[in-house]
């Protein structure tokens, strides 16, 4: 057995000798972001252009669709060789709670990416059933691990939301499959896991010491489970709750607005890719208002729902930014400055080198 460290709250492995090749250890779930923040955006770009009747939004929401796809597929490809050929790598990483988390986003950019899908083809009800199935499967695997597993106070942060509250996901893409109740049970397993962390996020992030300069953008995941919660009572049959979900947005909003009133806070992370973490949250909270504006045409509703896929939009060609120097950085050859944004991402509190 290997001996283990714990590293700022987190129990891991000491990291043993890679056997799958410097570049397979930059594949990382922190890959996994970039492609559920362009789904994100995406999907609501492309609702927004039906909701206004512009088809050149739809055409951009749609491309972001394919590239978010396209995203997935070689990240997920890439990881699956880094499992095959260094799977003691692969086995530290998931132990790392925030590392962890990562995988979530994976199964929320298929289940958004298959419900697009099935507004034109059957085979995206079967894209987003595997989306869903494969949260539901890893989401009880992370509370078997809280059970069992000790787990510091410094672990916690917003990332947690992704596995929990991110199951909700499921439920806002919702394309019909099986009878009503199935959307409903997904919504009140992401939603119960999401008032059960929710309290123990806001004391990690309020009581505790700051997230690292790196780590700063996935405070934005604060507000995702409102806009996930919203868009799903939208999204699922039943009586009308416009209210119930314009009441979300509205929360979900305040914590953007909040967030966003700390600028020198946020800019001391850089161009960094932790910035695809803002991206889904805003653009979901944008879309529950875009949604209400659709159902009972609202010019303020539409106009909170614009300027929230705005930010997100920004924030996006932030990450891209980020995205495109990760990369160059990579082919450059100067794989320590890769491996230390990679790292950063996934919850290395320690990284904190000018990257």
């Amino acid at each position: 057995m290997p001996a283990t460290q714990r590293t700022n709250g987190t129990q891991r492995s000491e990291r043993a000798p890679r056997t799958g090749g410097a570049g397979l250890a930059l594949v990382s779930t922190g890959l996994f972001p970039i492609s559920l923040g362009l789904a994100g955006v995406g999907s609501t770009v492309r609702r927004l252009g039906d909701v206004v009747d512009q088809i050149w939004l739809g055409t951009v929401g749609t491309t972001l669709l394919v590239v978010a796809a396209l995203t997935l597929v070689l990240d997920a490809l890439l990881y699956g060789v880094k499992l095959v050929r260094s799977a003691m790598d692969v086995r530290d990483e998931i132990a790392m709670a925030t590392s962890a988390n990562l995988l979530a986003p994976a199964f929320m950019a298929t289940c958004i990416l298959g419900a697009e899908l099935a507004r034109g083809h059957s085979s995206g009800r079967w894209v987003w059933g595997l989306g869903a199935l494969g949260h539901v499967l890893l989401l009880s695997r992370f509370v078997g691990r809280w059970v069992v597993a000790e787990t510091a106070p410094s672990e916690l942060n917003p990332t947690w939301f992704l596995p929990t509250a991110g199951l909700m996901t499921s439920a806002m893409t919702w394309p019909g499959v099986g009878p009503d109740m199935t959307g409903w049970i997904l919504f009140g397993v992401g939603a119960g896991l999401w008032i059960m962390v929710l309290p123990l996020v806001f004391r990690r992030v309020v009581f505790e010491d700051p997230l690292a300069a790196p780590l700063r953008p996935t405070l934005f995941i604060l507000a995702a489970p409102f806009g996930l919660a919203g868009n799903a009572m939208l999204n699922l049959p039943g009586i009308d709750r416009s209210e119930f979900a314009t009441a979300l947005a509205g929360a979900g909003c305040f914590v953007v607005l909040t967030l966003v009133s700390r600028p020198r806070f946020f800019a001391a992370a850089g161009v960094a890719l932790s910035w695809w973490a803002m991206t889904f949250p805003v653009a979901t909270v944008g879309r529950v208002f875009i949604e209400l504006h659709a159902r009972d045409p609202n010019n303020l509703a539409l106009g909170i729902g614009a300027g929230m896929l705005a930010l997100a939009a920004a924030c996006t060609g932030v990450a891209v930014m980020a995205t495109v120097r990760f990369g160059r950085v990579v082919v450059s050859g100067d794989e320590a400055m890769a491996e230390r944004e990679v790292m950063a991402l996934c919850g290395e509190q320690h990284a904190e080198a000018e990257l």
